[in-house]
């Protein structure tokens, strides 16, 4: 199916051209990814893809997710009918439970620290338009996409909404089983704070001074608009909406649009006649090399260890410059790094994030 050429289809016509792309060598990296490659402008863009390991194992070949198991016999004999798959909520409910075991020397900063890269790099955002998956009817008239968690354990068969992940394109909109598209760009470049759209990029400058914009006491702007929001005016606006999911994630967004407006005004001090684009692309710069650096320096070296950062030359130079750069490999991130792997880091949150005040040593948890 990946083979059938759609060059002369009406599929040509609203598939992004990119064979036609053609970029210049910038200074600076675009909010979506767009050229960052310029052999290769849209790898690792936002909205592309995800790349796979392994081929996908749909029930029926392109899309439809496996109900089955799946049983394959050398016997001469016929097959048994295979057996109906348990649901995830009941695998998970008997594989994993919670306990709090704090580690030994890492604390609850990791964690939010590995959320945040995880942000960077992957979002996976369910189709729109299909919010009432528990709704028997709607259910019915919507079956490839409404995939409802339905509790068996309990009495009332408690249903939770469950709507299958975005359709991404694949590279010239081949053909072929069915894709997830991720939202955030591919590359580590900071773009939870800054947005992986030109839009949600623009919304968040002050366009002036090169800084980005904060409420009054250096706290994140309130996101008006947000639909998620349990209450109306008590979530904050940053390059990523996931700022909001925990205490963890907005202080580390705050502390990053606070080091941005910080180094905008020092640059604007030592270089009086940079415009206001000048200064803001190069604090982002900065802060993006910040990110990066705190991720291999001391995020990935705490998580794998020494000798996984040798083995696979993950540690930074400490002089000089990485030259072993590949144009010719592909940027992309993977479906099970973003779906299966990168979620780990979740399972280190403690049940508490505890903090202190910073005129006192009164201790919170949230």
């Amino acid at each position: 199916m990946e083979t059938v050429p759609i060059h002369d289809t009406m599929l040509s016509e609203i598939c992004p051209d990119v064979e036609a792309a053609f970029c210049f060598p910038q200074k600076y990296r675009t909010p979506n990814g767009e050229c960052n490659n310029v052999k290769n402008p849209m790898w690792g863009v936002t909205g592309a893809a995800y790349l796979r390991l392994a081929p996908a194992q749909y029930e029926d070949g392109v899309g439809h997710p496996r109900t089955k198991a799946s049983l394959k016999s050398l016997s001469p004999l016929p097959s048994p009918s295979p057996s109906p798959l348990p649901d995830a909520l009941r695998v998970s409910s008997r594989l994993m439970w919670t306990r709090d075991v704090p580690h030994e020397h890492l604390t609850a900063a990791a964690a939010v620290w590995g959320e945040f890269v995880s942000n960077d790099v992957s979002y996976t955002l369910p189709l729109s338009g299909y919010e009432q998956c528990c709704d028997a009817m709607f259910r019915k008239e919507n079956p490839m996409e409404c995939f409802p968690i339905i509790d068996s354990d309990s009495k009332d068969g408690t249903c939770q909404d469950y709507v299958r992940s975005a359709v991404g394109l694949k590279p010239g909109c081949a053909l072929g089983p069915r894709e997830q598209m991720n939202f955030a760009t591919a590359f580590l470049d900071a773009s939870t704070v800054y947005g992986s759209t030109p839009k949600s990029s623009e919304d968040i400058r002050l366009l002036e001074g090169g800084r980005l914009r904060m409420d009054f006491g250096g706290v994140l702007p309130v996101d008006e608009h947000n639909p998620n929001c349990r209450l109306p005016g008590s979530c904050f606006r940053s390059g990523d909406e996931r700022v909001n999911h925990n205490a963890g994630l907005a202080a580390l967004h705050t502390l990053f649009v606070r080091e941005h407006n910080r180094l905008a005004a020092q640059l604007e001090q030592v270089n009086p006649h940079w415009d206001e684009e000048t200064l803001y692309q190069e604090a982002r710069r900065i802060v993006a090399a910040e990110v990066q650096h705190v991720t291999y320096g001391e995020f990935l070296p705490a998580i794998l260890g020494e000798v996984l950062m040798k083995t696979f030359e993950l540690e930074p130079k400490h002089n000089g410059y990485h030259m072993d750069y590949n144009d010719e490999l592909p940027v992309a991130t993977l479906n099970s790094v973003s779906n299966a792997i990168l979620p780990f880091v979740n399972s280190l949150l403690p049940p508490n994030l505890h903090y202190h005040q910073a005129v006192s040593s009164l201790q919170h948890s949230t």
